[in-house]
């Protein structure tokens, strides 16, 4: 297999100005490394045939067809030829064969990705047209983006294409990015971008987490006062018409859109409109919404002995999933700490009517049961992070679980991500990996040498039904079991 190696070179420079100073990042690339020929195809396909021989294409009268009559079809001839001709000034060359057409061949036009689509794509360049043939619109899109990375300029400004045969298809079914708008609102333009950047790498899914204890700017029709009073700022939410467009958006691009709505932690902002959801700690022994930093604040998870809390999410839940198209739903359920249930003597009352004891556990599935019902009463699949799963709890075997948690975070405080993984998948559930590409841990060097090292199948368990990734960093990957 043909490898790919990037080189960064990163200089930290100050600029004096008045009374402070700026420090940036200027970044040269590329620098002494391996750098891909002109026209190498990206993420590696599964099956590449190059060959020396050039051919040229002439931007003016260059065809793009297909065979079907879909709106991400169109969409996708206006987009590419934009991004191929455009802002390009090249030229034909005049002493090489042409390629005069790119023919389309694929499916019916299906509304909506989902984790089942078929990407699978196979691409001749040769004189005159170049075929790509797929049984899908969405195998259409990964191929027509192969397509656009054979195109190059070369050195005296005319376009140039290999002879080239490409059959790929996709390791794992499952390609996702994850962006955190909670801690840090991003503009929508900015979700565009980034949306943008996936497609170019042929990722397939966006994990939008989307609300957490920092900020609640998704504009909810149910409980407005949650981004009223959960949001940085009235500006710096989510309306129905942006979430409208970044879905359609990741749609023409075949990317999934999943919403990550967190509890029973990671829920503060919720707590500044709906109070009565969180658990009242009692940091001091004796009065409620009373903080004991070393352990909890006064108000940091979700109260699970409420009804009213159960009709909360369901009413919340209900929208979330008007509002967002894809089979599934994340549910979060990770870093539930206890300390704020362990202070609250109601909720030690609750658990001793239950027969719970002090086995925190028990709690935490009865809260999870009665979400997971909730959401399964709504035709939705399951998301969630592998916590509860690791403190024992069964949260369905139709749930996927996503394991995040690594040694290289914290050796003291975590294990290697294999074992986490491994009870996972022996229990049966499908597995979401993420423990190697947390790009907020970024270190100044060579950070990628370890994103590119980690391969998902280096561990050793019974059948695997699906391991992906939920990262930037994507290699070349295929759906496997053992």
């Amino acid at each position: 297999m043909a490898s790919l190696t990037f080189h960064l070179f990163f200089l930290i420079t100050q600029w004096t100005f008045s009374e402070g100073y700026i420090t940036y990042i200027a970044a040269r690339l590329p620098l002494k490394g391996f750098i891909a020929a002109p026209g190498a195809p990206w993420p590696m396909p599964k099956e590449w045939i190059n060959s020396t021989e050039q051919f040229t294409v002439d931007p003016r009268d260059f065809l793009i067809v297909y065979d079907v009559e879909c709106d991400i079809m169109v969409a996708a001839e206006k987009r590419y030829r934009d991004l191929l001709f455009g802002k390009q000034s090249g030229r034909k060359a005049p002493d090489l064969k042409q390629v005069e057409k790119l023919h389309i061949t694929s499916g019916k036009c299906e509304q909506y990705p989902s984790i089942g689509s078929n990407e699978s794509y196979a691409l001749t360049v040769s004189p005159g047209t170049v075929s790509l043939e797929s049984s899908t619109v969405w195998g259409a899109l990964r191929g027509l983006e192969t397509f656009s990375q054979l195109l190059y300029i070369d050195s005296n400004n005319e376009f140039k294409i290999n002879a080239t045969t490409i059959v790929d298809s996709p390791r794992f079914q499952h390609r996702g990015l994850m962006l955190d708008t909670a801690r840090h609102y991003l503009a929508v333009d900015t979700i565009l971008s980034n949306l943008d950047a996936m497609a170019y790498n042929k990722f397939n899914v966006f994990h939008w987490h989307i609300v957490d204890d920092q900020s609640f700017p998704y504009v909810s029709e149910a409980f407005p006062d949650l981004s009223k009073k959960g949001a940085y700022g009235p500006n710096l939410v989510y309306t129905k018409s942006d979430i409208q467009k970044i879905i359609e958006y990741a749609r023409l691009r075949g990317i999934r859109v999943i919403p990550e709505f967190d509890t029973p932690g990671h829920t503060q902002s919720w707590g500044r409109a709906l109070k009565d959801f969180l658990t009242p700690c009692y940091g001091d022994g004796k009065n409620p919404g009373t903080a004991n930093y070393t352990s909890h604040a006064e108000y940091e998870i979700v109260n699970p002995i409420l009804n009213s809390t159960y009709d909360v999410i369901h009413k919340l839940y209900s929208e979330v999933k008007r509002d967002f198209p894809d089979q599934y739903l994340h549910l979060g359920m990770d870093e539930a700490y206890r300390a704020c249930w362990a202070s609250n003597p109601e909720i030690k009352n609750f658990m001793a009517l239950k027969g719970f004891g002090s086995n925190f556990t028990l709690l935490e599935q009865y809260y999870i049961e009665k979400v997971i019902t909730i959401v399964k009463n709504m035709s939705t699949k399951i998301i969630m992070w592998h916590d509860p799963v690791d403190n024992g709890a069964e949260v369905g075997n139709d749930t996927i679980v996503q394991v995040w948690k690594d040694a290289v975070f914290d050796p003291k405080k975590f294990l290697p991500w294999q074992q986490y993984l491994v009870p996972v998948v022996k229990k049966g559930y499908k597995t979401l990996l993420s423990a190697c590409w947390y790009l907020n841990h970024i270190s100044y060097g060579p950070d990628w040498r370890k994103r590119y090292e980690c391969e998902p199948l280096n561990f050793t368990g019974q059948c695997m039904t699906l391991v992906t990734v939920d990262t930037l960093f994507i290699r070349d990957l295929e759906f496997k079991k053992n």
